[in-house]
C-alpha cells in the first residue's frame, strides 16, 4: 500500500516538474523567436500597436549614462530586449548591439535633431569630439560622381546662358552648399518640391495696387507721409506699355516703335484668339509671308546669304562686313539689309566664283533698298527719343507726325511697300499714342510753339493745358507778384549789367496783375508772339536747355519746362544705366555699398558735365 501511495505521489512530482519545465521552454522559445524578429516585423508591430511591444529606458551601470540615451529608448518584445532602439524625435527603429556602442545612434542623432549638446563641465573636449564625429561622417567620394556633378552644373550654367565664372561666387556657393546640406539631411525629393516660386518668396505678385504701394513704401523714406500722396498722384511714369505699370500712376507716357515694327512683319497667322474665341486685333491679321511674299523672300535670302559668309569666313573679302540679324532687336534687320546693300556687288561675285549664285534668286535688290528706305526713319526715330544728353520728350509729337506722313502711300511705291505702310498706320496709331502732356511738352519748344502738325482740338487743349499749369504755379504762393513768382523759380540774373540809378528805371514788370489767370495768359501770350531766332543747332541738341535757362522773362513757364523737360521720353536711358552698373558690379567688386555703386553710376553717366 504504501508502495502504491508513494508511486502516485511520484507521479504527481513529475507532472509539476514536467509542467515547470514545459512552462521554462515556452518562455526561452517566445524569447528566442522576439530575438529572431527582423527590422521590419517590429516596425510592423509597432505600427499595428502590439501589446507585445514595450520601450524602456537604457540600464546603466555607471552613474553618468551616456547622454545619447536621453533621445532613444530599447526596444522590448514578448518582455525580451531586442537589439533594436527606437529614437524619439523621428520614431525610426535602429539596430543596436551593447558591444557595438552608440557612434551610429549618435550619429542618427546628428542628421535628425535628435542630438543633444554637452554642457562645458561635463565635456571639456566638446569640439574635439565634434570634429571627430564629422570627419567619421564624411565619406569619400569617387571623382566620377564629382566629375557627373560638375558636368550637370556646367549644363545647367549653359541652359541659362550664365557664365562659368558663377560658380567661383559667394551667392552660388552658398546655395550649392544648403542643398547638400539639405540632401544630407533628408535624403532625395524632387526640386520641384522643395524649390519655391519667386511670388512665394516675394508674398505678393506684381499687381498695380502692390507696385504702387511698394512706391509709396520708398518715397516715405524721403518725403513726409502727406507728401507722398501728392509726389504719387502728381508723377510721371514712362515705361514700355505693361497694362500694370500703366495703372500704377494716373500720368503716364509709353509709346512703343519696336512693337510698331514687330508687328509689321508679323508672319504668324493669328486671325482668331484660340483661349478667347474671338477674331484678333487688325493688326494679327497681317502676315507677312501672306500678304508679302516678294519682302518675306528677300529677308530670308539676305538672311541665307549672310549666314553662308559667316560660315565660311568670306566676310574679309568685303569691303563691308554682313551683319547677322539678332531676332530680339528690330533694328538689325535695317542694320543687315544695309550691310548686303553696301557690298551687294562683291558678294555677288564671291558667289559667282563659288558656284553659290542660286542663294540670290529670291533676293530682289529693288525690293531691298525700298525696305531700307522704309525702315530708316523708324530707326532714327527710335534713336532720337532714346537719348539721355538731351531732353526728348519734346520730340514725341513731332516724330508722330513725322512718322505718319512717312507712312502715306506714294504711287512710286511698290504693291506689297503699300501694304506694310497700311499695316504701319494701325501699329503706329496703337503703340504711338499722341496726348495733350505731350502736344504741351513740344509747345515748350520755341521751335514748334505754334503746333503746326496739331488739329485746332489738340493745340487748344495744349494751350488750355499750359494755363492750368501756369496758374496752379501761381497760386502755389498765394500771389501772381513779383516777389512770390520768385520764390517759386529763383531770382535769375539780369541779361545786362544795371546803371547806378536802377531804382528809379521805368520797368514792364511793375504793372504786375494780383490774379493768376491773368498772369498765366500775358506770359503765355507774350512767348507766342516772341521771334525766336533759330539757331544752327541739330534737332536733339542743347538749344531748348540753353533757351529756358535763360528765358528768365517767361518766370512760370521756365519752372513748368524744368519739370517737363526732365522727363524721359522712353525707358532706354535706364536700360544703360542698369548695364553700366552691371559692369561696375563685377565678380570682384561684390563688396561695394549701394551708397557707392549708385556714386560711381552718376559720375559714369554725368562725367561730361563736371569734366
Amino acid at each position: 500500500m504504501d508502495s502504491v501511495e508513494y508511486a502516485d505521489v511520484s507521479g504527481q512530482e513529475d507532472d509539476s516538474a514536467t509542467d515547470s519545465s514545459q512552462s521554462s521552454c515556452s518562455q526561452e522559445t517566445s524569447n528566442s523567436n522576439a530575438t529572431q524578429l527582423s527590422k521590419e516585423d517590429i516596425q510592423r508591430l509597432i505600427s499595428q500597436k502590439s501589446s507585445r511591444v514595450e520601450f524602456k529606458d537604457k540600464e546603466s551601470r555607471s552613474k553618468a549614462p551616456s547622454e545619447v540615451w536621453s533621445s532613444f529608448k530599447i526596444v522590448f518584445v514578448d518582455g525580451a530586449m531586442v537589439d533594436y532602439v527606437k529614437c524619439l524625435k523621428c520614431c525610426a527603429i535602429l539596430k543596436y548591439k551593447a558591444l557595438s556602442g552608440t557612434s551610429t545612434l549618435r550619429r542618427h542623432g546628428l542628421f535628425c535633431g535628435a542630438a543633444t549638446i554637452s554642457q562645458p563641465d561635463k565635456c571639456k573636449n566638446a569640439d574635439t569630439v565634434d570634429s571627430g564625429i564629422a570627419k567619421f561622417l564624411v565619406k569619400q567620394i569617387p571623382n566620377s560622381y564629382l566629375q557627373k556633378l560638375n558636368d550637370s552644373i556646367l549644363v545647367g550654367l549653359a541652359r541659362d546662358l550664365r557664365p562659368l565664372g558663377t560658380t567661383e561666387r559667394l551667392g552660388f556657393k552658398f546655395i550649392a552648399q544648403s542643398l547638400i546640406d539639405f540632401g544630407a539631411k533628408f535624403g532625395h525629393h524632387d526640386v520641384d518640391d522643395i524649390f519655391r516660386h519667386l511670388d512665394e518668396f516675394l508674398g505678393e505678385r506684381k499687381t498695380a495696387d502692390n507696385i504702387r504701394d511698394e512706391c509709396a513704401r520708398i518715397l516715405r523714406s524721403f518725403f513726409d507721409t502727406e507728401e507722398v500722396s501728392s509726389i504719387m498722384k502728381n508723377s510721371w511714369m514712362v515705361t514700355d506699355g505693361g497694362s500694370n505699370m500703366q495703372k500704377v500712376f494716373e500720368n503716364r507716357h509709353c509709346h512703343k516703335i519696336n512693337l510698331a515694327i514687330h508687328w509689321l512683319f508679323n508672319d504668324k497667322k493669328t486671325g482668331v484668339d484660340p483661349e478667347k474665341e474671338k477674331p484678333n486685333s487688325a493688326k494679327k491679321l497681317f502676315v507677312l509671308s501672306t500678304k508679302c511674299p516678294q519682302i518675306k523672300g528677300a529677308l530670308h535670302g539676305v538672311k541665307d546669304v549672310v549666314a553662308y559668309f559667316k560660315r565660311a569666313g568670306l566676310n574679309s573679302k568685303l569691303p563691308y562686313s554682313l551683319k547677322q540679324d539678332v531676332q530680339t532687336r528690330w533694328n538689325s534687320e535695317l542694320i543687315m539689309l544695309e550691310s548686303y546693300l553696301k557690298s551687294a556687288q562683291e558678294v555677288q561675285q564671291i558667289l559667282l566664283e563659288k558656284g553659290k549664285l542660286q542663294k540670290l534668286s529670291s533676293i530682289d535688290i529693288s525690293i531691298v533698298q525700298e525696305l531700307v528706305g522704309f525702315l530708316k526713319p523708324f530707326l532714327e526715330c527710335s534713336a532720337s527719343l532714346s537719348g539721355d544728353k538731351y531732353p526728348p520728350i519734346h520730340l514725341v509729337a513731332p516724330w508722330f507726325l513725322k512718322l505718319r506722313r512717312h507712312l502715306q502711300e506714294d504711287e512710286n511705291d511698290s504693291a506689297e511697300i503699300r501694304l506694310l505702310k497700311q499695316q504701319g498706320h494701325i501699329c503706329l496709331q496703337e503703340y504711338m499714342k499722341i496726348d495733350s502732356f505731350l502736344w504741351t511738352a513740344c509747345l515748350l519748344n520755341p521751335r514748334y510753339k505754334t503746333l503746326k502738325g496739331a488739329t485746332d482740338e489738340e493745340r487748344k487743349d495744349a494751350y488750355d493745358r499750359m494755363k492750368i499749369l501756369m496758374i496752379s504755379l501761381a497760386q502755389a504762393v498765394g500771389t501772381a507778384g513779383r516777389d512770390s513768382v520768385e520764390s517759386i523759380v529763383g531770382k535769375s540774373s539780369p541779361i545786362a549789367n544795371k546803371g547806378k540809378f536802377a531804382e528809379f528805371e521805368d520797368s514792364s514788370d511793375e504793372e504786375l496783375d494780383d490774379d493768376p489767370e491773368v498772369v498765366a495768359k500775358k506770359e503765355l501770350d507774350s512767348y507766342l508772339a516772341m521771334k525766336y531766332k533759330v539757331l544752327d543747332y541739330n534737332d536733339e541738341g542743347q538749344h531748348i536747355l540753353k533757351f529756358w535757362c535763360g528765358a528768365t522773362q517767361f518766370p512760370l513757364m521756365q519752372k513748368i519746362a524744368q519739370r517737363i523737360l526732365s522727363i524721359p521720353a522712353s525707358q532706354a536711358s535706364d536700360e544703360r544705366v542698369f548695364s553700366s552698373t552691371g559692369l561696375t558690379l563685377t565678380a570682384r567688386r561684390t563688396e561695394l555699398s549701394g551708397s557707392t555703386l549708385s556714386n560711381l553710376t552718376f559720375v559714369h553717366k554725368n562725367y561730361d558735365l563736371f569734366f
